[in-house]
């Protein structure tokens, strides 16, 4: 079932124009918004506003929950 909606989800954004876009250095693919931009899709929940490298997310991560 969830399988089904997301090719249900994929095929509806796929309609309405949106794209994915790889580098060629083989990071995360991006997003592309109908209009050409780029979706930062790595925002969603993200608490800090530049991204971190996984590395330093976790060492912050930790520091939080042990302080709280």
């Amino acid at each position: 079932m969830i399988i089904e909606n997301f090719r249900e989800y994929l095929e509806q954004i796929l309609h309405e124009g949106y794209t994915v876009r790889h580098d060629e250095h083989g990071s995360d693919p991006d997003l592309i918004d109908p209009g050409g931009n780029p979706i930062e899709t790595w925002r969603a929940d993200y608490p800090y506003e530049e991204r971190m490298d996984r590395d330093d997310y976790e060492q912050e991560s930790t520091r939080c929950r042990s302080s709280c």
